[in-house]
C-alpha cells in the first residue's frame, strides 16, 4: 500500500557507546522513550566504535550516550554531527571530568549535553535524557508525516495520471484552471465550435466475427489515427461511442484539415490490410459548425460535462449521410473555413428533427470534380 494515514509504530533504539554499567537507568530510559511516543524501544550497548556502527546503521538511534574514553568515539561523534542526515540525533557525551577545550569543541559540533562520571552516578541521566527524547520523537513524527504526505502525493499523481487519458483535454484543462482558482464548479458556457462525428462502416457485422479482445484492437487501429490528427490540429476528443468518435475544434479549418488527414491515413492503412487479407477500417465523417452549450448533465455526485445543442444533433445525423471514406462538410463549416463552394453545387439534406433543409458536400468528391480547391 502507498500509505497508512492513521498511525504508524515509532521504534526507538537508545545506543550506548562505552563499557560503563547503565543497567540502573535502562528501565527509566525505555519508559521515557515509550511515554514520548516510541511504542517499541530498546537499549543497545556497544563497547567500541565498530560495534556502535553496526547498531547505528541497522537501527538509526533516537538517542546516543557515548563515553569519550572509547577509542575514536569523540572524532566519530564530531563527524556524525556534521552530517545533515544524522545531526538531528541527540547525543549525550560522558567524560571523566570537564575539560574546557573538550567542552567547547563538542558543543561547537552540536553535542547536546556533556556529563561527568560523577554527575552520571548522581542519577541525573533520565532528567537530562527526557527533553532530548521529546525532541527526537517530534523529529520522527515530522518525518513520518512528511513521508505520509509524499506517499499520498505520489498516490494522487498516479491516480491523476491514470485518469487523465480518459477525460477530454478540454475538461482536464478546465479542472486544472478551476482548481488553481479554488473553484469547485465547472459552469455552463455557450460557444461557437466546429463539430466532427465519424463512425466505422459495418462495425456491427465485423464485430460478430471477432473475439472481444480483437474488437478492441480493431477499434484502436482506427482511433489511434483519429486522436493523433485531432490533437495535432488543436482539437479535442469529446468522447468515443462504440465505433464512433466525437471531436471538437475552435477553428473550422483545423477540423477539416484533421479529418482529411485521418481519411488519407486510414486509406493507406486500408490498402495494406486488404493486401494482407485483413479486415479494413473505413470511416464516414461529417463536419458542421454552430452554437453549443457545454454543461453538466447528471446528478447525485455523478456528472458528465458534455456539449448540448442543435449543432451536435445535426452533425451526428449528417454523419450518417456521408459517403464512405469521404468527409461531408456542411455549408456553415465551409463558410467559416473559407471553402468557396456554391450552394447550387451542394447536396440538400432533410435531416430528422429539423424544420429546414441543410446543405453540405463531400470534400474529396468535389476536390476531384474541381469544384473546390484542395487545401489540406
Amino acid at each position: 500500500m502507498f500509505f497508512r494515514l492513521l498511525y504508524r509504530t515509532m521504534c526507538g533504539v537508545i545506543l550506548i557507546i562505552g563499557t560503563l554499567d547503565y543497567s540502573a537507568w535502562e528501565g527509566d530510559l525505555i519508559g521515557l522513550a515509550q511515554k514520548e511516543g516510541f511504542d517499541e524501544c530498546a537499549i543497545a550497548q556497544a563497547s567500541n566504535m565498530e560495534e556502535a556502527f553496526s547498531v547505528f546503521f541497522e537501527n538509526l538511534p533516537v538517542l546516543i550516550i557515548a563515553d569519550t574514553s572509547v577509542e575514536g568515539g569523540r572524532e566519530n561523534l564530531e563527524m556524525l554531527k556534521t552530517e545533515e542526515m544524522y545531526r538531528h540525533i541527540p547525543v549525550i557525551v560522558v567524560t571523566e571530568e570537564y575539560q574546557a577545550n573538550l567542552y567547547e569543541r563538542l558543543y561547537t559540533y552540536g553535542v547536546d549535553r556533556l556529563l561527568t562520571y560523577k554527575e552520571l552516578a548522581s542519577g541525573v541521566l533520565p532528567i537530562i535524557a527526557k527533553p532530548l527524547l521529546v525532541s527526537s520523537a517530534l523529529f520522527q513524527l515530522q518525518i513520518m508525516r512528511s513521508n505520509e504526505l509524499q506517499e499520498k502525493t505520489l498516490f494522487d499523481f498516479i491516480r491523476l495520471d491514470l485518469l487523465k487519458p480518459y477525460v477530454p483535454r478540454t475538461i482536464w484543462n478546465m479542472v486544472q484552471k478551476n482548481a488553481a482558482a479554488q473553484k469547485l464548479e465547472i459552469k455552463e458556457q455557450e460557444m461557437e465550435l466546429t463539430l466532427t462525428f465519424g463512425d466505422i462502416k459495418g462495425f456491427t457485422t465485423v464485430s460478430q466475427h471477432l473475439k472481444p479482445v480483437n474488437v478492441i484492437k480493431f477499434l484502436n487501429v482506427a482511433f489511434d489515427t483519429v486522436t493523433k490528427h485531432v490533437y495535432a490540429n488543436d482539437g479535442d476528443i469529446d468522447k468515443f461511442i462504440g465505433d464512433a468518435f466525437f471531436a471538437v475544434f475552435k477553428e473550422p479549418a483545423n477540423a477539416i484539415k484533421a479529418m482529411v488527414s485521418i481519411q488519407r491515413e486510414l486509406a493507406a492503412i486500408r490498402d495494406k490490410h486488404l493486401q494482407d487479407g485483413d479486415i479494413a477500417v473505413q470511416f464516414r465523417i461529417a463536419v458542421h459548425s454552430g452554437t453549443v452549450i457545454r454543461g453538466n448533465v447528471g446528478g447525485n455526485g455523478r456528472f458528465d460535462n458534455t456539449l448540448i445543442g442543435d449543432a451536435v444533433n445535426t452533425t451526428s445525423r449528417l454523419e450518417h449521410e456521408s459517403p464512405l471514406g469521404d468527409i461531408l462538410i456542411s455549408e456553415a463549416a465551409a463558410l467559416k473555413a473559407g471553402l468557396n463552394m456554391p450552394r447550387s453545387e451542394m447536396l440538400e439534406f432533410d435531416l430528422r428533427g429539423r424544420d429546414k433543409a441543410i446543405y453540405a458536400f463531400p470534400y474529396f468528391e468535389n476536390v476531384k470534380k474541381g469544384l473546390i480547391e484542395e487545401r489540406y
